[in-house]
C-alpha cells in the first residue's frame, strides 16, 4: 500500500486533508472583512458643466512593477468606472523586469515575448495593462481612451509573466483624464458665458467655437473643418516676392505666418524674374541649366532664381512652383536608460551593457526642410562615441566624464535625414583610460533621446577631424598632417545687427607646453585654442571662442586655425580639430515663414519682375466646411489630386487623376480601393459614387457606365 505523510493513510481523513479548504476559507473571510478601497466616482462632474472632473484636472497615480510575490501584481486606481464613461489614460516612466535578464521597458512594452504566459498574452511584455472590476484585462500602453462596459474599480498592472513579479522594480506614472486645466468647481472657467463642456476653448474668454470638435478652439486650430487643409490655405492669401533687393542684401518677404509644430501648408507660386546683368529669365522653379560654379548663392546647391523659404532663425530651403512646407513636431526616440560598452558597472541604473552599439528607429511624418537637433542626456561618456543616422556619421556624443546625467545637443544635417523611417545608431568608442584594464570600449549611459526640427541659430562649418602640423602621429585619428593651417569657408545668409556669436569645436593634444594656437575669422584674430596641462592624458576637449557679430558678414566668411612653429627646433605643433560650428544670437523661438529667391549674394540690385506666392491651391475655399463645393469630395482630397475644390464639376466621380477623363488608370485605382474592403470611406476619398459608405460592385458598374459614355 502506498503510504505518505509519516505513515498516514491518504484514504483516511486527517487535518492535512482539510488544511487547504480551511486556508481558503480564512482567506475568504479576511478579504470579506478588509475595508474596501477608497472609491472616487470617475464620472463625477462637480460643477455640472458637461465635463467630468478628471477631464478638467487630471489625476496621477503610480503603478509599481514590483517587487511582489503576487501571481498578478494588480493595483487599484481608486477610481470607480461606470458603464458608458469615456476616460483618457496616459502613462510615462521606465520599469525594469527580471534583474538577471536586465529587461527595461516603457508603458508600450517590449517586442520580444517570453516563453511563459503573460497576464494578457495579446499585449506586449512589460507594457501597462488595466481592467475594470473583475473584467477582462485590456492593453493600456502609453495612451488610450477606454469606455466603461460595466461598473467596477479601475485597476492597473504591468504585463509580466504570471507569478514573475518578484524581481521587478520601477514604476509607471499613470494620468487619468484629459487635464484641460479648467476649474472643476466652476462651470464657466473663462467667464465667457459658455459652460466648459460646450466651450471649444474653455480657457480663452475671447472664443468658444470648436467647429470640427477636435478639442481645439477655432482661434488656435490651424484646420477648423478637419479637411486636411490649413485655414491659411483655404483663405488663399497671396504674397509678392520682388526681384529687386538692395546691393548688399536679398529681398526678404515677411509673411507674418507663425506655423505650429506639426502644421504644414502648401505654397503655390507663379511669376517671372529677370536677371538684369545677363538678361536671363526664370520661373519659381529656377534655372538649373545655368552654370553657377564659383558663385556664392543664398542657398547653395539649389537652382539660381528658385523661390526660397525660411522659418525663423533657420536656413533657406527650396520651394519652386509648389511645395508643402512646415516643421515636424519633436519626436521622442527613446525615454529608456541604455548602457553601451563592455563592462558591468554595479552602481549604474542599468549595470550590464546592452552591447557596444545600439540602434533606435523613428519615423519623420513630413519631409524635413532643414537641419534637426538631436538631444539626449549622457553619463560617463568619452569623446569617441560615434553617432549615425541611416549609416551616415554626423557627430559624436558630448563628453561627460562624470557620473551625473548631463544634456547633450548634436546638430543633425538635413542630408542624413529621410521622410519616413530613419535609424539612429550610437556606437561605443575605444576606452582611452589607461588605468582601466577590464574593458576595451567606453562604457556610458544615454537616456531621453529626442529629435527636434525647430529652427536654430547653429550653423555647421565642419564635422570631420583635421590634423594640423608637420609630422605623422600614428595614434591620431588622422595620422598624416594636412599642413600647418586649416581654412574653411562658410556662407551666412543672415547676421544679427548686434550680439555675440560662439564658435565651438573639439581639440586634441593642444597643450600649454607649446605656443598658443590662434584662430582667425575673416582675417581677424579672435582667440586661441583651449589648451590643457601636458601632464594629463590626451583626449578630445570641447572649446568655445566668442566673437562679436560685427566680424561676420552676409555671404562668404573664412575661418582659419594655425599651427605655430617652435623657434628652437623649427617643427610645427601637431594637433587635431573637429566639429566646428557657429552659434548665432538669433531668436530661436520664432517660427515665422519668410520668402525670398535664390541669387548670387549681392547680385539682386539690377533684377526685375516678381513671384506671386499663394497659400493653398490658389482657389479660396471655406475654412469651416470640409467640402466647400458640396460634391461629396473633401477639399483636402481635391487639393491633393489637383482638382478644383470650389467647383462641383471638378473632379468627375472616379477621376482619380483629375485630368477630366476616365481611363484604365482610374479603373485600376478604383479596383485597388475595392480590394481594400472592408473600408469606411469619408468625403476625403473618391470612388463611393452611390454614397453607400463603401466601394462595392455597384460603384464598379457605375464606373463602366461612365467610362462608356
Amino acid at each position: 500500500m502506498y503510504r505518505w505523510d509519516g505513515g498516514i493513510d491518504p484514504r483516511k481523513p486527517s487535518f492535512s486533508h482539510f488544511y487547504p479548504s480551511i486556508l481558503w476559507g480564512v482567506l475568504f473571510v479576511c478579504l470579506a472583512c478588509t475595508p474596501a478601497w477608497p472609491q472616487i466616482d470617475a464620472s463625477l462632474d462637480s460643477d455640472s458643466d458637461g465635463l467630468i472632473d478628471l477631464d478638467e484636472v487630471s489625476a496621477q497615480i503610480s503603478i509599481s512593477a514590483g517587487p511582489s510575490n503576487n501571481h498578478v501584481f494588480e493595483q487599484a486606481s481608486g477610481y470607480l468606472v461606470k458603464p458608458g464613461l469615456k476616460l483618457k489614460i496616459g502613462a510615462v516612466g521606465t520599469i525594469f523586469g527580471d534583474v538577471q535578464a536586465q529587461l527595461q521597458s516603457g508603458p508600450e512594452g517590449l517586442e520580444q515575448k517570453p516563453s511563459f504566459p503573460l497576464v494578457l498574452d495579446s499585449a506586449p511584455h512589460l507594457s501597462l495593462i488595466g481592467r475594470i472590476g473583475q473584467g477582462n484585462w485590456f492593453a493600456a500602453g502609453a495612451a488610450r481612451t477606454i469606455e466603461g462596459s460595466a461598473e467596477g474599480m479601475l485597476s492597473f498592472a504591468v504585463n509580466d509573466v504570471i507569478g514573475g513579479f518578484a524581481n521587478n522594480s520601477g514604476s509607471f506614472t499613470v494620468t487619468l483624464g484629459k487635464g484641460l486645466g479648467t476649474d472643476p468647481k466652476k462651470p464657466d472657467t473663462d467667464g465667457d458665458g459658455y459652460k466648459d463642456g460646450i466651450d471649444g476653448a474653455p480657457l480663452d474668454p475671447t472664443e468658444h467655437l470648436d467647429s470640427d470638435g477636435d478639442g481645439i478652439g477655432d482661434n488656435v486650430d490651424p484646420d477648423d473643418d478637419n479637411d486636411r487643409l490649413s485655414d491659411l490655405e483655404e483663405t488663399g492669401t497671396t504674397f509678392t516676392v520682388p526681384a529687386t533687393g538692395t546691393p548688399a542684401g536679398l529681398p526678404v518677404v515677411s509673411t507674418g505666418l507663425q506655423l505650429l509644430l506639426g502644421e504644414f501648408i502648401t505654397l503655390s507660386a507663379t511669376g517671372t524674374v529677370t536677371d538684369g546683368a545677363i538678361l536671363e529669365s526664370a520661373t519659381p522653379d529656377g534655372r538649373p541649366d545655368l552654370n553657377t560654379n564659383g558663385m556664392v548663392l543664398t542657398r547653395r546647391n539649389s537652382p539660381i532664381y528658385q523661390l526660397l523659404g525660411r522659418f525663423g532663425a533657420g536656413e533657406w530651403f527650396g520651394i519652386g512652383t509648389r511645395k508643402r512646407v512646415g516643421l515636424n513636431q519633436d519626436i521622442l526616440i527613446s525615454d529608456k536608460v541604455t548602457h553601451l560598452g563592455d563592462n558591468t558597472v554595479s552602481t549604474w541604473q542599468v549595470p550590464k551593457p546592452e552591447g557596444t552599439d545600439k540602434s533606435f528607429t523613428f519615423s519623420i511624418p513630413e519631409t524635413p526642410l532643414g537641419d534637426a537637433l538631436l538631444e539626449m542626456e549622457v553619463l560617463s561618456s568619452r569623446e569617441n562615441n560615434i553617432v549615425t543616422i541611416n549609416n551616415l556619421i554626423f557627430g559624436r556624443l558630448c563628453a561627460n566624464r562624470t557620473n551625473n546625467f548631463e544634456p547633450c545637443r548634436i546638430v543633425v544635417p538635413l542630408s542624413v535625414l529621410r521622410h519616413g523611417a530613419n535609424t539612429l545608431r550610437i556606437l561605443a568608442g575605444l576606452d582611452d583610460d589607461t588605468l582601466d584594464t577590464t574593458s576595451i570600449f567606453d562604457d556610458f549611459l544615454v537616456r531621453n533621446i529626442r529629435i527636434g526640427f525647430r529652427p536654430t541659430g547653429i550653423r555647421i562649418i565642419e564635422t570631420q577631424p583635421h590634423h594640423l602640423g608637420d609630422e605623422t602621429v600614428s595614434t591620431f585619428e588622422v595620422p598624416e598632417a594636412e599642413g600647418a593651417s586649416f581654412t574653411d569657408n562658410f556662407t551666412l545668409t543672415q547676421v544679427p545687427s548686434n550680439g555675440t556669436a560662439s564658435i565651438t569645436f573639439d581639440t586634441f593634444d593642444v597643450t600649454t607646453a607649446r605656443a598658443p594656437l590662434p584662430m582667425y575669422l575673416n582675417g581677424v584674430h579672435v582667440g586661441d585654442l583651449c589648451a590643457r596641462n601636458p601632464q594629463l592624458s590626451d583626449y578630445w576637449t570641447p572649446c568655445s571662442i566668442e566673437v562679436d557679430v560685427s566680424l561676420l558678414q552676409v555671404g562668404s566668411n573664412s575661418l582659419r586655425i594655425e599651427s605655430m612653429q617652435d623657434p628652437q627646433n623649427g617643427d610645427y605643433d601637431d594637433f587635431m580639430v573637429r566639429f566646428v560650428q557657429i552659434q548665432l544670437p538669433l531668436d530661436e523661438s520664432s517660427m515665422e515663414l519668410f520668402l525670398a529667391y535664390n541669387e548670387q549674394i549681392g547680385g539682386y540690385a539690377d533684377n526685375t519682375g516678381a513671384y506671386q506666392v499663394t497659400l493653398g491651391a490658389g482657389v479660396p475655399t471655406d475654412p469651416f466646411n470640409p467640402d466647400s463645393d458640396g460634391d461629396g469630395i473633401g477639399d483636402g482630397a481635391e487639393f491633393e489630386i489637383g482638382s478644383n475644390p470650389a467647383s462641383p464639376e471638378s473632379p468627375m466621380q472616379f477621376d482619380f487623376k483629375a485630368d477630366g477623363k476616365l481611363d484604365g488608370i482610374d479603373f485600376f485605382e478604383l479596383s485597388r480601393r475595392w480590394q481594400k474592403q472592408p473600408e469606411t470611406l469619408t468625403p476625403d476619398l473618391l470612388g463611393d459614387a452611390d454614397k453607400s459608405g463603401r466601394i462595392d460592385e455597384k460603384d464598379l458598374l457605375l464606373f463602366q457606365s461612365a467610362w462608356l459614355q
